[in-house]
């Protein structure tokens, strides 16, 4: 990996921006934005890296909003730690910066909610940090959204670093869908095993006709625990 620092300086002249920080790898570990030269080297909730680390994601847009939202994509992509679906450090999902108060917009949350729909978090798989994010490697917009993003970016390349992450973001995706439906199944089988009144060792010892019949007993007549392993010959 060989970066140039960022002339933030002229970057924060044309509007505000997205910028990330890389760890020695080359991937990233906190997405923020600004619109001040300085805003990415002011004191975080997490290391902040050599200056040739810090990477522009998005740059000349017009209002704190619209580099909110970029924010969120981007979080949204890699995932957080605090949450176990990704690397990234950042403690909120993006677009609050601070004590601003600002708030995605109703849009923002209806293609977040549609890009999430189907998923289900138990309370302990939260507590876990189970990553279960069923990536589909796409982040619909609106027709308006997206002919206004066009106009503004119109003649506009990314710098290489731009390219490579997003380069990881397609791969990241693909890795997330295969991880995701194997952890999505381990979650479904813990929670069954917490129902039951057994470990999940135990559980994964059934064979599937002892599992049907772990089921009908358990349902129809409250077995569970011990008495359960018995009901079934386990």
């Amino acid at each position: 990996m060989n970066l140039q620092p960022v002339d933030f300086k002229a970057v924060a002249a044309k509007g505000w921006y997205v910028y990330a920080y890389l760890n020695e790898q080359g991937r990233p570990y906190y997405i923020g934005i600004g619109s001040t030269a300085n805003r990415p080297f002011r004191p975080h909730n997490c290391e902040i890296p050599p200056r040739e680390r810090v990477c522009l994601l998005r740059s000349g847009l017009p209002s704190k909003q619209w580099a909110g939202e970029w924010e969120i994509f981007f979080i949204d992509h890699y995932g957080r730690m605090c949450e176990g679906t990704g690397t990234l450090e950042n403690n909120a999902r993006g677009g609050q910066t601070g004590s601003s108060g600002w708030v995605p917009s109703e849009e923002t949350k209806k293609l977040i909610s549609k890009r999430r729909k189907g998923i289900k978090l138990s309370a302990k798989a939260k507590a876990q940090g189970v990553a279960t994010r069923m990536a589909n490697g796409s982040y619909a917009h609106s027709d308006e959204w997206k002919e206004n993003n066009a106009k503004l970016h119109t003649g506009r390349k990314n710098t290489s670093a731009t390219k490579s992450l997003m380069s990881e973001v397609a791969l990241a995706n693909r890795h997330n869908r295969v991880k995701a439906a194997q952890v999505s199944v381990e979650i479904r089988q813990r929670k069954t095993a917490a129902k039951f009144g057994i470990s999940f060792e135990q559980l994964s010892a059934f064979t599937q006709k002892q599992l049907t019949k772990a089921r009908n007993g358990h349902n129809r007549k409250g077995i569970k625990g011990v008495e359960l392993l018995a009901y079934v010959g386990a």
